[in-house]
């Protein structure tokens, strides 16, 4: 995940996102069919996050093991074991059970669509290309194929050609919910805030418990100046899942620019808590308390947080990785508030030129 400042009225607005999480299924049991459903979203920690304990999951999993246990070459209950194993966050039993199920059938394209998933989560990016390309590429007809090609091109910084695939993808499948959230949140990064506003709020029309989506949609209202939407959304978020470091980050920012300075610092301070690892978020995280910090000493507050600049020391002089990309864009080509005009697309579909993206995204 990355910290990306999205704010442009509103100072420091930020959104803690990695392009947003779309590579992890989400798998339900199907009553009527008492089968495994495969339904793709953009993260199922906020859009089920109740969904990996689910007794039904559990009971389906050890049926489809017994199948297994039959039938070793069950193509179908491999596959529906590598999905679970994506709910689960166990990547490595997925790639397992899709290996599985490519070897007893060398054209299983489910196999080779988790086996894709799985390689961009562990940034493999050549990898995820051998598989994709398997699948027709940039020319397939599946949406789920497109949102990995996207998802592809965003990792080798090709954003333009990423909302190329993403778009195609919904127009073969408009309900195809992961697709739609990364566009969205691609349009965020870009500061074009009504598009982004559209596509959460179509998520959010057929999944309205949908944290993600409504998390991003607090931050498209954030900067609408309806802070105080922002702020209910964003804390009822926060209820149902108390460790989400994106509900955790994006709450802190919306408190700041309310001037609830307190409450951001807790949710800062739980942000550091539940991270697993001292990353150039948790970096980041530390400088914004420092910046609270000097604040409100610069407004006379009576300040005796000094854990504060200790844990901001600590986490500074920890080695960190490469600085996070920022999409910030300058304010003189902030997109004006009004209908916009058919774009031409740009000359050269490789480009990043940020002119020729931010015409190209409306």
């Amino acid at each position: 995940m990355k910290i990306t400042k999205i704010g442009s009225t509103i100072a420091g607005l930020a959104m803690l996102t990695a392009g947003c999480k779309t590579l992890a299924p989400v798998a339900t049991l199907d009553q009527t069919r008492n089968e495994v459903v495969f339904v793709t979203t953009s993260d199922e920690r906020t859009a089920a996050p109740e969904m990996a304990e689910d007794r039904g999951i559990k009971d389906a999993r050890a049926s489809l093991l017994a199948r297994i246990k039959v039938n070793p070459l069950d193509g179908g209950a491999l596959i529906d074991l590598a999905r679970l194993a994506l709910v689960a966050e166990k990547p490595a039993e997925a790639e397992g059970w899709a290996k599985r199920a490519l070897r007893a059938d060398t054209k299983n394209v489910e196999a080779k669509k988790i086996l894709a998933m799985v390689a961009l989560q562990r940034r493999q990016l050549d990898l995820a290309e051998v598989f994709l390309n398997s699948l027709d590429g940039a020319q397939s007809k599946d949406s789920a194929v497109l949102n990995l090609i996207g998802q592809l091109r965003l990792a080798r910084g090709r954003n333009l050609l990423a909302a190329e695939a993403f778009k195609r993808a919904l127009e073969l499948n408009p309900n195809d919910i992961a697709t739609r959230m990364n566009l969205g949140v691609l349009y965020l990064k870009h500061r074009q805030y009504n598009q982004a506003g559209v596509q959460f709020e179509r998520v959010l029309a057929v999944m309205p418990k949908h944290d993600d989506a409504g998390v991003h949609m607090a931050m498209v209202e954030a900067h609408r100046g309806k802070t105080k939407v922002a702020l209910e959304s964003l804390t009822a978020a926060l209820s149902r899942n108390q460790n989400s470091e994106l509900v955790l980050f994006n709450l802190a920012s919306v408190e700041r620019e309310a001037g609830q300075l307190e409450n951001a610092k807790a949710h800062l301070k739980r942000f550091l808590a539940v991270s697993k690892t001292k990353t150039d978020e948790t970096e980041q995280v530390a400088s914004i308390l420092e910046d609270i910090h000097r604040q409100q000493a610069a407004e006379g507050n009576k300040v005796s947080d000094n854990e504060i600049m200790t844990l901001a020391a600590k986490i500074k002089a920890a080695p960190s990785a490469t600085k996070p990309e920022i999409n910030e864009l300058p304010p003189e080509l902030v997109q004006a508030q009004k209908p916009a005009e058919p774009a031409k697309a740009p000359a050269d579909p490789e480009s990043n030129n940020v002119s020729e993206l931010e015409r190209a995204l409306q």
